[in-house]
């Protein structure tokens, strides 16, 4: 069974982001996945970041970045309920994780990836060993250090 992990770019395209590469990609997935989509509590809290930047920089309301994240939080489940179906299901970062980001950046230090991007990895690396993972992301760090780690990977922005 492969399982897709959505970092933020992509949660980002899938609910905001219409007009960047990759977002019609990104909600195809959405929409003909099997089994709701993986992200993590920092998934979510990276999305409301990129929210009120886009609200800083007046391309979104106040009351559109409240709608925006709501509309997002409706779709999340807290655990994977056959009888409640949502398009996305939130697992929590664990303490270990913090420690594997930070192997992941002493290992992987040369590539362009920060501490967030480090998290993300871990949580994927570690549910890569019980399930078949998918990372979908365009961030160009990330899909090296996931082709090193022999995780599978979709860049929606190659899908425009």
């Amino acid at each position: 069974m492969k399982l897709y992990y959505f970092d933020t770019n992509a949660l980002y395209k899938h609910y905001y982001a219409d007009e960047e590469r990759g977002a019609p990609f990104v909600k195809h997935l959405v929409k003909v996945s099997q089994h709701p989509i993986l992200i993590s509590t920092l998934t979510e809290t990276e999305y409301l970041v990129c929210l009120l930047k886009a609200m800083r920089d007046k391309k979104l309301q106040p009351n559109q970045v409240k709608r925006l994240f709501e509309r997002h939080l409706t779709d999340v489940s807290e655990k994977n309920d056959p009888l409640i179906q949502r398009s996305f299901l939130r697992v929590p970062l664990q303490p270990d994780y913090y420690w594997q980001a930070r192997e992941l950046l002493m290992h992987y230090g040369g590539i362009s990836i920060g501490t967030l991007d480090a998290l993300h990895l871990a949580l994927v690396k570690h549910l890569n060993i019980h399930f078949e993972m998918c990372m979908v992301t365009s961030d160009q760090g990330v899909l090296r250090v996931c082709k090193d780690l022999k995780i599978a990977t979709l860049n929606p922005e190659e899908y425009n």
